[in-house]
């Protein structure tokens, strides 16, 4: 199972809620549900149970895209004086 972030929604009981009723009905421990920083931290089955949206972890590069590289930095010229 792997872990997803879950943000708060409109409202976060609301979605902690969800979240632990989901739990309770997969006979989860509540301590499935963990917060963190803006949000929850839950596995992924339990989030689609819950029917919350979750970071899918797609928002910084696709699979098919190619690593940007850092451009590399010239060499400076030495002036002569």
């Amino acid at each position: 199972m792997s872990d997803v972030f879950v943000p708060p929604g409109d409202s976060a009981q609301d979605t902690a809620v969800l979240l632990l009723e989901a739990a309770e009905k997969a006979g989860e421990p509540a301590d499935v549900v963990r917060s963190s920083d803006g949000g929850f931290v839950v596995p992924k089955e339990l989030a689609d149970a819950a029917g919350v949206d979750y970071d899918k972890g797609d928002d910084d590069e696709s699979d098919d895209e190619p690593e940007k590289k850092p451009a590399k930095k010239a060499a400076a010229k030495k002036s002569s004086k």
